[in-house]
């Protein structure tokens, strides 16, 4: 230990006397460990900290299978024959999440509401913080209406008062009773704002009529289960198959070519987001790398201007172990520097990354960089510290003791140290390249989504979300009125241009899907084979966001409650339902809530708009006219006449009309737009970020091979001058050599990238992964920047004194 003590002295105190030196190292390490660091917090949530309930390993999601979909909602009849029969899982539960207006707190607001089984609190194990959660079979035909708050809503909406246990609130107009307030760090299912019970077990769904358990072709809701202690997820699959084989064989109408998929609980909530915390800490492992090589390259320099004391220690009896031992402590005392600086670092990175939010995992919300994370960190430091120190420790080994002496004093730089930096210098080039690669990529993939037509002009539109409680506003006519009222209140506002009104929104990712009929074709077997995207709105929806209209009409004053009901479909619905006909003049027909049909005629055609995302295909829409369909809830959206629309006077016209009705803060549809695609930008930008760092290291690298072979060749370029070479010959020389170097890192870092890039295939969009133009691209700029860091070193050589250089080395 004494000799430990030591070394770790001798290794401080030889830091302090190269304070630019230990800075530059230092910090360089920070760069890679902190992201590194950051990066693994994210992981070790998302992918490998257990998720905080008992025995988390035995919880599972159940799914139903369709022949195209395997993890498909689960339907209220087949959920309870599960539960019922089921012997590998146990304590099955259902929840499903929407959206509620709640009043009776501080202001009307809409709020996610889940609806859930009252055993699911106990199957988590999650207990209240103040009250109580669900009993068990609180949910029982006829129970009590009660509710469970989050702890942010109970902050928000009613001041974080304990007392607020037996309140009675509204939501959705009916009486619900508090019961418990749930701890902070419970986020299940994700953000949910309170909880409520189920009817049975079953959550309920708005609009139907009938005995909602009883259903098997309603497919809304989440089924999450317990494994039997010592069942394994492949007896439940096949416990499971077998089960609803039998229901099938019961209820072949409903439950053909139905199965069941059960899921880890944590596979189910990451979901296709394991491959982008993956790849990310894939691309910081490759900027670690490039690190280490830059940090192995500033120390083999060291090493080498060290050369001198390192023969006079070993002259006095220094053993080549104690000299590698002493830069080995070196090497540790400049790790754990760039360790705890990167730790630092990586807090602020993922409260950062948490406060963006987009990369839409909600366990981001969780992380932290705890003692955990600090040993990872600590560990890595340690070992890239130590790798890096590695290559200039054995060089130091394998120098003759008396080499630098019999130099008289000048620190030389062999060929054989030389070739080593370069070695790093090319590593570091290959590495650059492939990130340089995977960033144009994803640049390229975000360039081509944002160009999409989304299918409407979101310039200066302004979207309000407003939701009408059942109590005030009961019956149609009640609902349209408030709405014309709302479109009238809004167009009398300064700036707006004209207003309109949608049930779900474009780039939303919401819609109402329902079965569809088509006159004088035959009736498909089951509702689910035929389907079309639902939508309530009113004419002037089309002409304000700019939907082009391609055949036909769309809705007019005369299309009210009473004339003939029509409808409006887009060209998807055309291209798949019409391909070969007009559709304007056919009908097509809707299950009513009397058990008949409702039969629609079609009177225009209007172009795609996206709906889920500029990344996927428009779906076949049709629209009705909110005369004909009133609906509570609706998204206005107004156009205002130029740049910065007045969202507060349009938020203020609505809420005049009714302030006891919730309206939502504005959103500018260019927000909504920017929303959709903030995940692509942000792993482009962020990618582009590391690629960028790690280029202008393996810069910073070269610039400093070559400055110091230009230094250590400086009495050849001093001779030669001398016998007649001109300036830029000596130019060409050093720049020849960048470009050997670079050529070197180009061929390397192509065929990395070739075999790397198709693991962010999934994450691309129109853009192939080994796309030419941008491969081409990415090694041109590393030639570029590989030239431009060896022009210095290579000017200096031009501009070598032939008298003087030959005077100082003789």
């Amino acid at each position: 230990m004494p000799i430990v003590a030591q070394l770790l002295r001798n290794a401080a105190r030889t830091l302090r006397m190269n304070l630019t030196f230990t800075v530059v190292t230092a910090l360089t390490l920070a760069l890679g460990l902190g992201a590194a660091t950051a990066v693994f917090s994210i992981v070790d949530a998302v992918l490998l900290r257990p998720l905080p309930y008992p025995d988390p390993e035995r919880l599972v999601v159940l799914f139903e299978t369709a022949p195209d979909n395997d993890r498909r909602n689960a339907a209220p009849a087949n959920f309870l024959d599960w539960r019922r029969e089921s012997r590998t899982v146990t304590s099955l539960a259902a929840y499903r999440t929407s959206r509620q207006t709640l009043t009776g707190g501080a202001a009307p607001e809409r709020v996610l509401g889940a609806a859930v089984s009252a055993n699911i609190f106990s199957m988590l194990g999650a207990s209240a913080r103040f009250g109580r959660v669900f009993r068990p079979a609180e949910d029982s035909a006829g129970a009590q209406a009660v509710a469970v708050l989050s702890d942010a809503l109970w902050r928000r909406q009613f001041g974080g008062d304990p007392g607020v246990i037996g309140r009675t609130v509204r939501l959705d107009d009916s009486p619900v009773t508090i019961v418990g307030v749930m701890p902070p760090d419970f986020l299940f299912p994700e953000t949910a704002d309170l909880w409520t019970l189920a009817d049975r077990g079953v959550p309920p769904l708005a609009g139907f009529a009938g005995d909602i358990a009883a259903a098997r072709d309603l497919h809304y809701f989440t089924a999450i289960g317990r494994l039997r202690p010592g069942a394994s997820i492949g007896a439940a699959r096949t416990e499971l198959a077998q089960l609803a084989g039998a229901i099938a064989t019961l209820h072949p109408e409903t439950n053909r070519d139905l199965g069941v998929n059960v899921v880890p609980l944590r596979d189910a909530l990451v979901g296709d987001r394991r491959a982008t915390v993956l790849i990310l800490f894939g691309i910081v492992g490759f900027v670690l790398l490039i690190v280490c090589a830059n940090v192995a390259s500033l120390m083999l320099a060291s090493s080498a201007a060290r050369a001198r004391e390192f023969s006079v220690r070993a002259a006095l009896g220094a053993s080549r172990s104690r000299l590698v031992a002493q830069v080995a402590a070196e090497s540790l005392l400049l790790a754990l520097l760039g360790g705890t600086l990167g730790v630092i670092a990586a807090g602020a990175s993922v409260r950062a990354l948490a406060a963006a939010g987009t990369l839409g995992l909600p366990e981001i919300a969780r992380v932290t960089v705890d003692g955990r994370v600090f040993a990872f960190a600590m560990v890595l430091a340690c070992v890239s510290g130590l790798g890096a120190g590695l290559v200039p420790a054995m060089r130091v080994s394998a120098a003759a003791p008396f080499d630098a002496l019999r130099e008289g004093g000048r620190s030389s730089t062999g060929s054989g140290r030389q070739r080593l930096r370069q070695g790093l210098v090319v590593i570091q080039l290959a590495l650059s390249l492939t990130l340089l690669v995977g960033a144009g990529l994803l640049l390229k993939s975000y360039e081509m989504l944002v160009r999409v037509d989304p299918g409407f002009r979101r310039e200066n539109v302004l979207t309000l979300e407003t939701s009408l409680s059942h109590a005030s506003y009961g019956t149609p006519s009640a609902i349209e009125s408030y709405y014309d009222r709302a479109i009238a209140s809004i167009a009398r506002v300064p700036g707006v241009r004209s207003v309109g009104a949608v049930s779900n929104l474009p780039v939303s990712g919401r819609s109402m899907n329902r079965g569809l009929q088509i006159d004088g074709r035959a009736k498909p077997e089951r509702a689910t084979d035929q389907t079309i995207e639902y939508q309530v709105a009113l004419a002037s929806y089309f002409q304000t966001l700019g939907i082009p209209l391609r055949r036909g009409r769309v809705f007019e004053v005369r299309d009210d409650a009473q004339a003939a009901p029509v409808a409006v479909v887009n060209e998807s619905a055309v291209r798949k339902y019409w391909p070969a006909a007009d559709p304007v003049g056919a009908r097509v027909g809707f299950g009513n809530r009397d058990g008949g049909t409702t039969w629609r005629t079609i009177v225009g055609v209007v172009g795609d708009v996206h709906h889920f995302g500029l990344d996927r295909a428009p779906r076949p829409e049709l629209f009705v006219p909110m005369a004909q369909d009133p609906q509570a809830a609706m998204n206005l959206v107004a156009r205002a006449s130029g740049p910065g629309a007045p969202a507060s006077a349009v938020r203020r016209a609505v809420s005049d009309i009714d302030p006891l009705q919730p309206v939502s803060a504005g959103r500018s549809m260019d927000e909504r737009m920017g929303a959709s695609v903030a995940r692509p930008r942000f792993l482009s930008r962020l990618l582009a970020g590391f690629a960028v760092a790690a280029l202008a290291l393996s810069a910073l690298g070269l610039y400093g091979v070559l400055a110091q072979i230009v230094g250590s060749r400086t009495r050849e370029i001093g001779l030669r001058m001398a016998l007649g070479a001109q300036s830029t010959e000596m130019l060409r020389m050093v720049l020849r050599q960048a470009c050997t170097l670079a050529g070197l890192g180009v061929l390397a870092g192509l065929a990395g990238a070739l075999a790397v890039t198709r693991l962010v295939s999934s994450l691309l969009f129109s853009v192939e992964p080994t796309d030419p133009a941008v491969f081409a691209e990415t090694a041109v700029l590393l030639v570029f920047v590989t030239i431009a860091a060896a022009f210095l070193p290579a000017y200096r050589a031009s501009r070598v004194d032939p008298a003087v250089a030959l005077r100082r080395e003789g």
